[in-house]
């Protein structure tokens, strides 16, 4: 009994080893290299455009790439195609490449862009394989929005004066009132706030004022640029104050001087010196609100929103500049501009002095909106220009400006490269070729048939002939099978193994036990010849060896019955072992169900 215990502890043995041995290999054959393919997303109104790339890309140069794209045909519609792009690119030499679909939005929704049967080959197969350990696909999504539709809200939300109190009480639905000054104010400083936030103010007539009545307009222009509603206070100015002139001998009519207009504060921007305004009437972001300031005795229109550091003011040349203060408090000025579509509008920043500008990009100059902004180029695409910008969500950094498509996108140095302008080598177009019979010395280059080509709406990729990228003998074929596979390779061999040899062992008892049976003496001739005149000498005088002999022959089959019972079951623990395997359990926990007196002679 401790030999078969002794034969099975070892035949365990062996499946373990050989399922450690598939693990180790897994684990030093190769280093996992992944391909990629993402698709890329957003947001567009209805009845705009969005342009969705599509990237492939992978740790070596990739030779093929195969996907199909399908998206929602009522919220999109791709131009070119109809519900379904097939792409299947044979010409690949690199490591990247970037496919771009126009998409026009038709209604409001969110749209999946999802890739399927996707296939990236290497350009060189590896040890006979042409694909990748692991190929990731990221699908996108297009968020549909409704046309934005601007407000015509050209209501007040309040409204007075610094020099009195306006009468009657104010009212939005009120449009005029009236109050009284001292003649000594020749100007009043109007408070006007719209109800809504995104519709502008402006106010006129409040300076210079005469002895008597004066009308000052505020003018409300709502947020769609149409709507305007405009509200006046009557100012009436007292007698101004004059000096008691002294009496002269002969006294002359003296000309009263023409009143001197204020000048207004200015600062000097580039080659010219521009003055401040009192009023803003350019177009203003999102949420922002006019208020007059005493900028030194100047009065000055500033702009500012709830949770935004920046201010505008609008300077003598009509454009806004943003304002702001450096860390020695001293005021700067820039010219306010943005780059991107409609929906998605960056705002341009001066290169912070810290910030370093890519390898590769030389400072340049593009208009934009008729204003001349610094921006960088590199000499391999003059069309795309790097700036340093500001998202809609707040986000500053460099972004790349598309100047023909008037498009922005992140600035990535993993992603991008910029390197001189250098002549490409030709790379010859392989076309793909059916195989012939005939043998040949050389592995053949597996041909790749191209089913149908890309542009047209297919639904199914080329599908790729890849006979004869493995069989270069047992341990190519090892080294092809995932991890679980060769732990239970291992395994089953074990299993395999032991069965065998349980099979020897039940002949070889069988064997044993029928010669112990046989190797009584024989009679010599003589007592044969006297037996054979009486009884069988086995049943007169040899009964109880006759028994001892059947009884060690039943012992025998109990044995040999006990043995295949006990094969039976450690090939139940054996499968269960391997159910753990496939179950993703540690090679560690194998030994589990094995009882402990199988160790014993271990």
């Amino acid at each position: 009994m401790k030999m078969y215990r002794k034969i099975i502890g070892i035949l365990l043995s062996v499946c373990l080893l050989f399922g450690a041995v598939g693990s180790w290999m897994t684990t030093t054959a190769y280093a996992a290299d992944t391909a990629t393919l993402t698709v890329s997303g957003g947001s567009v109104e209805v009845g705009s455009t969005i342009t969705v790339s599509v990237k492939v890309s992978a740790p070596a140069d990739i030779g093929i790439a195969a996907f199909t794209l399908t998206y929602d045909t009522s919220l999109l519609q791709c131009e070119g195609y109809s519900g379904t792009i097939t792409e299947a690119d044979y010409s690949i030499t690199g490591k990247s490449k970037t496919y771009e679909y126009k998409f026009k939005a038709l209604k409001e929704g969110t749209a999946s862009i999802k890739a399927s049967k996707v296939q990236i080959l290497r350009l060189t197969p590896v040890d006979g394989k042409d694909d990748f350990d692991e190929t990731k696909v990221t699908d996108g999504s297009v968020t549909v929005k409704a046309p934005y539709v601007a407000s015509t809200n050209a209501y007040l939300k309040s409204l007075s004066i610094s020099e009195g109190t306006i009468e009657p009480s104010f009212s939005k639905e009120k449009y005029e009132y009236s109050v009284s000054i001292s003649g000594k104010n020749s100007s009043v400083t109007v408070n006007a706030k719209a109800e809504d936030s995104k519709a502008k103010v402006s106010v006129s007539g409040n300076k210079g004022l005469k002895e008597g009545k004066n009308t000052v307009s505020i003018t409300v222009t709502a947020e769609d640029g149409k709507t305007k509603k405009t509200y006046k206070i009557i100012v009436d100015r007292g007698v101004a104050p004059t000096n008691t002139p002294t009496p002269t001998p002969t006294p002359t009519n003296t000309p009263t001087p023409s009143a001197t207009p204020t000048p207004g504060l200015t600062v000097r921007m580039g080659d010219e010196e521009l003055t401040l305004s009192d009023v803003i009437t350019a177009d203003l972001p999102d949420s922002y609100t006019v208020e007059t300031e005493d900028w030194d005795g100047f009065k000055v229109a500033v702009a500012s929103a709830e949770n935004e550091e920046i201010k505008f003011v609008q300077m003598s040349d009509g454009k806004l500049y943003v304002y702001e203060k450096d860390e020695t408090g001293a005021a700067k000025y820039y010219a306010y501009q943005t780059v991107g579509s409609n929906a998605l509008q960056y705002r341009y920043l001066p290169k912070p002095e810290t910030t370093e500008v890519p390898d590769g990009f030389n400072e340049s100059q593009e208009e934009v909106d008729g204003d001349t902004l610094t921006v960088y180029r590199t000499e391999a695409d003059e069309t795309m220009c790097l700036m340093y910008l500001r998202s809609p969500e707040g986000n500053e950094g460099w972004y790349l400006y598309d100047t023909k498509e008037k498009t922005v996108q992140r600035y990535s140095d993993a992603l991008y490269s910029a390197k001189p302008t250098e002549t490409p080598t030709p790379t010859p177009t392989v076309e793909p070729d059916v195989p012939t019979p005939t043998a040949s010395a050389e592995e053949p280059t597996i041909p790749v048939t191209p089913g149908e080509q890309p542009g047209g709406d297919n639904t199914n990729p080329a599908p790729v002939n890849r006979s004869g990228a493995s069989g270069a003998g047992f341990w190519k074929l090892i080294e092809s099978l995932s991890q679980r596979e060769r732990i239970g390779a291992g395994i089953i061999a074990g299993l395999v193994l032991l069965c065998i040899l349980l099979l020897v062992l039940l002949i070889l008892g069988k064997n044993r036990h029928a010669k112990e049976y046989d190797a009584e003496e024989p009679l010599d001739e003589d007592e044969e010849d006297e037996m054979d005149k009486t009884f069988d000498p086995r049943l007169l005088n040899g009964e109880d060896e006759h028994e001892a002999n059947v009884a060690k022959a039943m012992k025998a089959m109990k044995d040999a019955d006990k043995a295949g019972r006990k094969a039976e079951k450690e090939l139940k623990k054996a499968k269960k072992s391997l159910d753990r395997v496939k179950a993703g359990k540690p090679i560690e926990d194998l030994a589990d169900d094995i009882d402990e007196d199988d160790y014993d002679n271990f």
